[in-house]
């Protein structure tokens, strides 16, 4: 009965940190805006033409 206990435990901690990572993604991805891909990325990947 104890591993049970344990096991819930773990599945609950689990389920948690998972939880906490899509709320990270998701808060990235709301503040995601075009100026942001603007200035960082497309400075340093230049966009190269059709090949």
């Amino acid at each position: 009965m104890e591993s049970m206990a344990v096991f819930f435990v773990w599945l609950i901690g689990l389920f948690g940190l998972i939880g906490v990572v899509m709320a990270a993604v998701a808060q990235i991805i709301l503040k995601d805006t075009m100026e942001y891909d603007k200035a960082f990325t497309w400075q340093t990947h230049k966009y190269r033409g059709e090949d």
